[in-house]
């Protein structure tokens, strides 16, 4: 395609064209215009039928004046213009003064007829100017908008009030005015409904904030995922063809969720997809054909021909599957049959996920299909991923009459101050200069509405949006000079320290899960924390006595504060282990105490942002419901409940060691028999779901991993020793459904179901006590997972667990030693550890009294390491009855090492007391325990 070079004729064509039109015409008169502060008879004109749009505009006008000028402007009819006045403003097309003919929608005149008289219309149609994903078309809008920023000085750096800045004014000498403009790029929508959070105000502040600055739409088009929306799921009865066939069979679709997909070669789908798109009211000009999100793609043998084979290169999932050849034959389809009916409307689709890849089979779309590019600027701070950028954009430019950009805003996990105005200045300019099919771009999730944490970032978005060619200094000088005139050079420190900053992490990390959320936590080290806040505090000094100005300030402050709190919140997720498949994370000291401080995050957390509820620069993942996040609180709910659980006199890992299969035919009636055959099977540990160990996506790409039952198979030998209590099997987490067999008999099956939402990430325990001997015992699981990751999960062990009286802190009485999570160190100075185990009061009987330790640094000069003593009391004294003690020469570096005596109290004795000294420097304490014998 050919670049964008001189436009100079271009720019003669009037507003009937697309781009963007500018020229000085002959003035009315050769005097310019003056407003003062106060003035009165001023009124604002509109039409006797004016579209929504104007009537909008026209308020948004007397709005602006009486802030600005003190004006008090009336609107009126035409029919009703007041006989005298000192100054008019005719806001939309009007008999007087109407727009040529053949206007196009979104272009907009602003005119001085006479002295006292300023047109100002557009293009418009009439629809809501504030309607979601900004599909209405507002010329008037734009130049009345215009008329605010350049003339009245009026900025929104962000919706809400606290973002308008109204500059009082004493008058207003405007100059002679006769000049057309219209966007130089027709798309540049966003979609700011996601978050449950936002009220229909809020959605609509957004929309007004955007229009301001110039996003809109020249035609109402919408790009979106579409099947459920165009096929629906009732079909299914008389043409299950329509939908995808996997694993030999039809797949029915459910109306609760639309993440199923179409046998996209099927010869009908072009039909339906016309008869939906020409009926749709909202969809006047085009309507889209892409398919429901997820996967479970059509495994048909047309859909795979139409494919070609090809294997993805640019899609961010990390998969080879690639279904670009079936969706855009789909396109192709639809404009064909669109153009048989001779409709004039268009067909659009993404180039998105697993048809993101420009189809190879497919020398080229046709020209009634519209092609949004699913990239997000943002991830072009990865260079891997902006070298892949240019060569997607490059590789479609050659394939589509049109295309633009469908942008993701933001670092995709975590708040934090992530601004980046010079890449989307870099970015948007690129494509507009080397492509002339660029037409625009639309942006989608809430995260484009962290106004407070990306300062410039959407601004120059939306201003870019209009006119790619607006240099970025006189952009950003704009902002930050009219937004904090007395702190400007203060926060704009702020936001481009965070702007190096965030790009200098990214350009080492990555835009994909965990990446992408590691790197925000980097973003936010103490050190750039302390600078973040140093300077805001500067700004607020220096805008002392402008309330405006520090409500701004305090607006960025507020942000700030909770993207700290965010990172605390992610950061104690990790070091809990409620987020996995994060290498290198830290578990580090008590795990008890660890979860309890990561449920006081989660709690701080959810009361700072239900305090912000309402603040418009925060984005609405902390209010809503995420999956993700919503799944991480829960893991660390229930970590925390489990950790509550008195520690297992014993524990044997079931990590390793299982024969693992998926299913076969009659592998369920079998495979728990003792003497199944498992020799064939693979092995798996139970540490992780089956899709990372051999099952995954890449060798079931359609279903991204196996879906299933899976079958794991393991013995066990249950120590000679382990008496005195209960033997426990503990599965980790089981994702979703499963049956637990013990030599074979079925003990244990769940379901799952939408009643226990959570099951997946539970512990699941069972008592074997009743049922162990000496010898060998098989466990056998079968697990069955419908979709995302699935099996035994989190490791698996086999516990003893006892009764132990003890049930407070024994660590609570340490004599010699500082505490250090579960280790006791030797305090500077003393030649022992020394502490007294609680006070316990026992009945007369028999006792088990254990200590499990681990020493570090064990010295070669000392003996009688480590002793443990018993003592009972009777009448107020205290008795030693019982001493175990281990030497030098007994004791391992790193090793556990165990002792424990029997106990016996008879009557009269009223009490325990256990003392331990150990000539240490250090040991981990892992068990304390006093146990009753035959209760």
């Amino acid at each position: 395609m050919l670049k964008r070079t001189a436009k100079s004729l271009f720019l003669l064509i009037t507003c009937l064209s697309w781009a963007p039109v500018q020229m000085l015409a002959e003035a009315a008169t050769d005097q310019g215009m003056m407003l003062t502060k106060g003035q009165k008879n001023v009124f604002i004109i509109t039409a006797e039928n004016p579209s929504p749009t104007a009537a909008y505009a026209a308020e948004e006008l007397s709005v602006a004046l009486k802030k600005t000028l003190d004006i008090d402007a009336a609107i009126f009819p035409e029919s009703q213009t007041p006989g005298t006045s000192s100054f008019q403003f005719l806001v939309g097309p009007l008999q007087r003064a109407p727009l040529p003919e053949g206007f196009k929608y979104e272009a907009f005149i602003m005119k001085n007829l006479d002295a006292t008289t300023l047109q100002l219309a557009g293009g418009d149609d009439l629809r809501d100017p504030l309607a979601i994903r900004f599909l209405a078309r507002t010329g008037t809008l734009f130049a009345v908008y215009r008329f605010m920023r350049e003339h009245l000085g009026i900025q929104m750096l962000w919706p809400g009030e606290t973002g308008i800045v109204y500059p009082a004014r004493d008058s207003l000498n405007l100059p002679v005015l006769d000049f057309t403009d219209a966007p130089k790029l027709p798309i540049r929508q966003a979609y700011y409904g996601h978050g449950n959070r936002y009220s229909k105000d809020s959605v609509r502040a957004a929309v007004r904030w955007g229009r301001f600055n110039g996003m809109g739409c020249s035609k109402l088009r919408l790009f979106t995922h579409a099947s459920a929306a165009a096929i629906g799921t009732e079909l299914f009865a008389s043409h299950p063809e329509y939908y995808a066939l996997v694993n030999g069979q039809r797949q029915k679709p459910t109306a609760r969720t639309a993440r199923w997909k179409l046998c996209h070669s099927n010869p009908d789908l072009p039909g339906l997809f016309a008869d939906w798109g020409m009926k749709h009211k909202d969809y006047q000009d085009y309507f889209p054909v892409c398919a429901n999100d997820g996967y479970g793609w059509c495994e048909c043998l047309e859909c795979r021909k139409l494919d070609a084979g090809q294997v993805s290169r640019f899609t961010n999932l990390g998969e080879e599957l690639c279904v670009s050849g079936r969706m855009f034959t789909l396109a192709n389809r639809t404009a064909a049959e669109l153009r048989r009916r001779n409709s004039a409307k268009e067909v659009a689709i993404y180039a998105y996920s697993f048809y993101i890849d420009p189809p190879v089979s497919i020398p080229r779309l046709d020209d009634k299909v519209l092609l949004a590019i699913c990239k997000g600027i943002s991830w072009n701070l990865v260079p891997a991923d902006a070298a892949k950028f240019d060569e997607l954009m490059q590789l479609w430019s050659k394939k589509t009459a049109t295309m633009l950009l469908r942008d993701y805003p933001g670092n995709g996990r975590g708040m934090v101050p992530f601004p980046y105005p010079k890449l989307v200045d870099h970015t948007i300019k690129k494509l507009y200069r080397q492509f002339e099919n660029f037409q625009g771009m639309s942006c989608c999730g809430d995260d484009s509405r962290s106004y407070a944490l990306w300062g410039a970032t959407q601004f120059v978005w939306a201003r870019l949006s209009w006119n790619p060619e607006e240099p970025l200094e006189g952009l950003l000088d704009e902002y930050y000079r009219s937004g904090w005139p007395a702190s400007h050079k203060n926060i704009r420190e702020y936001f481009e320290y965070f702007e190096n900053r965030a790009a200098e992490v990214r350009s080492v990390g990555g835009n994909q899960f965990p990446n992408n959320l590691i790197s925000s936590l980097k973003i936010m080290s103490p050190e750039a924390i302390a600078a973040g806040r140093r300077f805001l505090d500067q700004a607020a000094e220096n805008a002392l006595g402008n309330a405006d100005e520090l409500a701004r300030i305090e607006f960025l402050r507020i942000a700030l504060e909770a993207a700290i709190v965010d990172c605390e919140y992610h950061t104690a997720l990790i070091n809990a282990g409620a987020i996995v498949g994060i290498k290198g994370a830290a578990h580090k000291g008590d795990r008890k105490a660890l979860l309890k401080q990561t449920m006081e995050t989660i709690e701080r957390r959810n009361a700072f942002m239900e305090k912000h509820r309402f603040h418009q620069g925060i984005p609405s993942e902390p209010f809503d419901k995420i999956p993700a996040s919503l799944g991480w609180q829960n893991s660390a709910r229930i970590l925390y409940e489990q950790s509550l659980h008195q520690k297992p006199s014993a524990q044997i890992s079931l990590l390793e060691g299982w024969r693992f299969s998926i299913d076969k035919p009659g592998l369920m009636e079998h495979f728990a028999k003792r003497d199944f055959d498992d020799s064939q099977w693979q092995g798996i540990t139970t540490g992780d779901c089956w899709e990372k160990q051999g099952f995954g996506a890449d060798k079931y790409p359609e279903t991204n991993g196996y879906n299933g039952w899976g079958f794991y198979r393991r013995f066990i030998t249950v120590p000679k020793d382990w008496t005195h209590g209960r033997i426990i099997l503990c599965l980790g987490a089981v994702d979703e459904s499963y049956r637990v067999f013990f030599d074979g008999e079925l003990i244990a099956e769940f379901t799952y179901s939408k009643e226990e939402p959570h099951a997946w990430m539970t512990e699941r325990r069972f008592d074997l006590t009743e049922r162990i001997t000496n010898g060998r015992h098989l466990i056998a699981v079968a697990v069955h997972d419908s979709s995302g990751n699935g099996g035994i999960w989190r490791p698996a062990f086999l516990c003893l667990e006892r009764n132990n009286l003890l049930t407070e802190d024994f660590l609570a009485n340490v004599v010699n030693a500082t505490r250090d999570g579960d280790s006791l160190v030797r305090t500077a100075g003393k030649s022992t550890i020394r502490f007294n185990g609680l006070l316990q009061w026992c009945s007369p009987g028999t006792y088990l009294v254990s200590f499990r330790f681990t020493p570090h640094n064990v010295p070669i000069d000392s003996a009688g390491l480590v002793r443990l003593q018993v003592n009972t009391k009777d009448q107020g004294k205290w008795q030693q009855v019982s001493v175990a003690a281990t030497g030098q020469n007994e004791l391992r570096t790193g090793k556990s090492h165990d002792l424990q005596m029997t106990v016996t109290i008879p009557e009269g004795k009223v009490g325990l007391n256990a003392i331990i000294q150990a000539s240490l420097e250090r040991m981990d304490v892992e068990q304390l325990e006093i146990v009753e014998l035959n209760p």
